[in-house]
């Protein structure tokens, strides 16, 4: 007869021990939506935009729409701290250490992340049992994280509309 998972008689201390962590690793996630959302849009452009005279299109094309495809799935696993995203999002961290000198930075902060002791519990399924049982212990978003947030929303969408008006 298998073992019983281990009883965790007061599950809400271990949440708040490994939020943070878990915040962070879904954080990611959304990353890797943004991501997705943008191979998929160069991936349709190729076929519909401005580059469809590009004779590398109908490999470009269909490529940027499968790496959307994985990047999507990829996010999936890491916002629901599956571990099936472990080894994938640690392969691309590591492709992007050669971004020196940022990426090397925020690639070398998502290795930890992904690798760390904390991320072994936090994707481990004793801790999905721990999320389950205190569903009211959220991660609250620091105001000025979200202040930062929308200004540089802001910033990106006046940048490309500046750069689409300025090629009219």
């Amino acid at each position: 007869m298998p073992d019983a998972p281990p009883v965790i008689s007061d599950p809400a201390p271990l949440r708040r021990q490994y939020l943070n962590h878990e915040a962070s690793i879904r954080s990611i996630g959304s990353l890797y939506y943004l991501g997705a959302v943008f191979s998929l849009i160069a991936g349709a452009l190729t076929f519909l935009g401005p580059y469809r005279a590009v004779p590398m299109r109908y490999l470009l094309g269909p490529l940027m729409i499968l790496l959307g495809v994985a990047y999507w799935k990829l996010a999936a696993w890491l916002r629901n701290l599956d571990s099936r995203g472990r080894v994938p999002a640690t392969i691309l961290a590591c492709i992007g250490l050669l971004a020196f000198p940022i990426g090397t930075l925020i690639n070398a902060y998502i290795l930890y992340l992904l690798n760390s002791k904390k991320a072994a519990v936090v994707f481990s399924d004793d801790y999905h049992r721990v999320i389950e049982a205190t569903p009211e212990i959220k991660y609250r978003t620091s105001i000025l994280v979200i202040v930062f947030a929308v200004l540089l929303a802001i910033f990106l969408l006046v940048a490309v509309s500046a750069l689409i008006l300025a090629k009219h």
